[in-house]
This record gives structure tokens, C-alpha cells and sequence, in this order.
């Protein structure tokens, strides 16, 4: 018995030591890297939007372009707990929920093949970002979503957290709050 404790303190030492690492040393890289890619996509968008000028839509212009700069500002807060909140908000508040059909049709309408690429990039770094903030929890829980969930429910809520407005994300932000406090 006192050798299994011995192993379990052992082994969560050596765990909490590897979060530490991951936490303090590989994730502010990471979203270094990030913020840049984020940063080269809303160049990209505003290079796109001064060649096409009324080409490229306004109101799907500055909803990829504030959501690429709220990505960047907000990167840290994003997770797989914001996902879940989000999703739960969703589906439970149908002013949340009109206002973000609303928002995401915005982007439907925007067909430039162009302006499609950015979005999809977005939301891979958007992705990337969730993975990356969660990546304990991640790395414990992947089978587990990867069998539970399906890909396309994923990539729905992904895009509805993605492109969502800076008050839609302070409610959620808030409802997480309330639930955790």
C-alpha cells in the first residue's frame, strides 16, 4: 500500500511538473504563434477589402474582421469549459441564440472564395486555440470526444463561439462565472 502511494505522489509530482511547463512555457509560445497567424488573417481580409471595395460585403467584412481581433485580444480566455458554456447558452436563451443565427448568416452570404479561405482559417485557429488552452484536460478527455461527439456538432459550435459579437462572449463569459462562483 505505502509503495502504490509512494508511485501515485511520485507520478502526480512529475504531472503537476509538466502542467507547469506546458502552462508557463509551451502555451505563451503557442499563442504567440497564433496571435501572428490571427494578425496575418486580418491583414489578409483588409488587403481583400481595399482591392474589392463594395465588392467584398461591409457587414461581412467587419464581423470576420472583429472577430479576428477579438480572437487576438480574448485568446487567453477561450477553452473547452467556454465552448461547453456556450453551447449550453445556446441552446437555453433564444435571444443568444437568434443573435448568433444572425451573426453567422452574415457569413453565408459572403461567397468570395477569398473571403471563404479566411473564415476557414479563422476557425481552425480558433481550433487551435481551444486545444491549446485546454490541453490537459484535452489530452485526457480526446477519446472521449472524439467518440462522443461528432465532427460537424464540433465545427457548428466552434464557428458560433468564433464569430459571435464581444457581447455575446461577455455573456457567456458571465454564465461561466455564475457557474463556477
Amino acid at each position: 500500500m505505502i509503495t502504490f502511494l509512494t508511485y501515485s505522489l511520485v507520478a502526480l509530482a512529475v504531472f503537476a511538473a509538466l502542467v507547469f511547463i506546458y502552462e508557463a512555457i509551451i502555451l505563451p509560445s503557442f499563442r504567440l504563434n497564433l496571435r501572428f497567424q490571427l494578425f496575418s488573417l486580418r491583414d489578409r481580409l483588409r488587403n481583400l477589402k481595399s482591392e474589392l471595395g463594395h465588392g467584398l460585403n461591409n457587414a461581412a467584412f467587419h464581423a470576420l474582421d472583429d472577430s479576428l481581433s477579438r480572437q487576438m485580444e480574448r485568446q487567453h480566455r477561450y477553452s473547452a469549459v467556454t465552448l461547453y458554456d456556450a453551447d449550453k447558452l445556446y441552446r437555453e436563451d433564444e435571444s443568444f441564440k437568434r443573435s448568433v443565427d444572425q451573426d453567422l448568416e452574415v457569413f453565408e452570404h459572403c461567397q468570395l472564395p477569398e473571403f471563404i479561405e479566411i473564415r476557414n482559417q479563422a476557425a481552425n485557429l480558433f481550433c487551435y486555440t481551444l486545444l491549446a488552452n485546454s490541453g490537459v484536460l484535452v489530452v485526457l478527455l480526446l477519446p472521449v470526444i472524439l467518440i462522443v461527439v461528432g465532427r460537424s456538432w464540433f465545427k457548428m459550435m466552434i464557428s458560433r463561439l468564433a464569430f459571435s459579437k464581444a457581447q455575446q462572449i461577455d455573456r457567456v463569459e458571465s454564465c461561466h462565472a455564475a457557474i463556477a462562483g
